[in-house]
This record gives C-alpha cells, structure tokens and sequence, in this order.
C-alpha cells in the first residue's frame, strides 16, 4: 500500500470516527506504521493536495489507529506535523482547538499532537500556548537567579561536582546505588534533595526517569523546592525531563 493510499484510508476512518461508527478494517493498516515516522517534510508534501476539513479527519484517523494498532511515533508521530500544516493555513485558532482537544482525549502518546512531552498538562492548543510562555519565563527567571547568585554559588557547584566526581566509583557509591534500588522513587528524590554534599550527578539518572507527574505530585512542598535549588543552571538527558516536570508542576 502506498502512503498514498494509507493517507486515504486514514482520512476515512477520521470521517467515519465523525459518525459514530468505524467500519474500516484495521487489518489492512497492521503493516503501515512507517508512515507515523514520516519527516515533516514528507508530510507536508503528501497532505498538500487535501483541503482543510479532510486534514481533520486524518488527525482523527490517525490517532485512533495509533491507539488501536499501538503504532510507534512517541515525538514525532504524524499528528504534530499535521497540525502543523493545519496551523501554516491560518486555520482558525477556534478549530484548532478543538481538533487538538479531541487528540489529547483520545491518545496516549505523550508528544502528541504538539510534540513537547505531556502537551504541558494543556487540554487544547491555546493552554498549551500559554503554558509554555510559562514555562519559558520560568526558564528565564531560572538562569537570571543563577546569574544572581554569583561567583560564590558557581564555586559552590563546582565543589560539589569535583566531590562528587571523586566519589563516583567508590563501594560507597555501589552502597548508595543498592540502597536506592530499595526505595520508592519518591523517597529517593527526597534523599537526594537533602543531599548537600553531592550533585546530581552522583546519583543513577534513573532517579529523574522514574519521577512521572504522579510521583512529583506526591513530594512534599519543601522536597520540591530543595530539588529546584539543585536543578539550577544547565541539565541534560533525564535530569533535563525531570526539570521540566517539576517547573511545570511547581508553577
């Protein structure tokens, strides 16, 4: 089947979905998810031709069998590069909302349809709009108070980086490792937070892996702020994901 062919049966399921009733057979699809990792480029090539309301249709068409054949896309599924398009036209910002209100109801893929992880906690595109403006000022607000901080809190860090560092493969830091693996992830946050020794980097980028939304809401105000007041200045990888996370919720 051409991608073609599969944009076409897509948009027909999304009408159908409209309906009340998809009668497609998902069979015909089982082998078609390489289409969900489409560049932007290449998708914006192959839905040129369709008018706007069938753009809808095939973001339905899509997410539902994302969902149903629980197809690979994660952060760049089909979706966000269609919406995109969508966005390009001058598609009122009403209809967007709407048709990215109806995504995030029905998918599972974080990414989707916006392409920053967990849509931010927005239900449609205008909240995720202002939540990331949000966001972004507190990014800002974050590396202007490193700038306040000065020499003194930057020789701090590095202190506590080159104490880490020297430790990094020593038995004591396997027994942290081991104690660790025994603690729910909440409590490992809440040992790290009170960590003044160490950055983080002396402990298993797993800790922040682990920390979803849920176990970031279950830390206590104080373990929160005390991880903000590490987090400080530049993080990378998983530390960066948690960073994230938890600017969000602390916002």
């Amino acid at each position: 089947m051409t991608n073609q062919e599969i944009i076409a049966l897509l948009i027909e399921i999304g009408e159908q979905i409209d309906s009340g009733q998809v009668l497609v057979d998902l069979k015909l699809l089982k082998d078609c998810s390489h289409i969900n990792a489409m560049t932007p480029y290449s998708w914006k090539s192959a839905i040129a031709r369709y008018p706007t309301e069938k753009l809808f249709s095939l973001l339905k068409g899509l997410t539902y069998v994302e969902e149903e054949l629980s197809w690979m896309g994660g952060s760049v599924c089909g979706c966000i590069w269609i919406l995109g398009v969508l966005r390009s036209r001058g598609t009122s910002i009403e209809d967007i909302d709407q048709i990215s209100a109806w995504v995030i109801k029905n998918t599972s893929n974080p990414w989707n349809p916006f392409g920053g992880q967990n849509n931010k906690g927005a239900k449609n595109f205008t909240e995720y709009l202002k939540l990331d403006r949000e966001y972004q000022e507190r990014l800002n607000h974050d590396a202007q108070m490193a700038i306040e901080r000065g020499a003194d809190n930057r020789e701090n860090r590095r202190k506590t980086r080159e104490y880490s560092a020297s430790r990094r493969n020593t038995p004591e830091r396997d027994l942290l490792i081991q104690k660790l693996n025994d603690m729910s992830v909440r409590d490992q946050l809440t040992l790290i937070s009170k960590d003044e020794l160490n950055s983080l980097t002396f402990y298993p980028t797993r800790c922040a892996g682990l920390a979803d939304n849920a176990v970031i809401d279950s830390l206590p105000k104080e373990v929160k702020y005390a991880l903000i007041d590490k987090l400080y200045g530049r993080q990378r990888g998983p530390w960066l994901g948690f960073k994230r996370r938890l600017y969000i919720k602390c916002g």
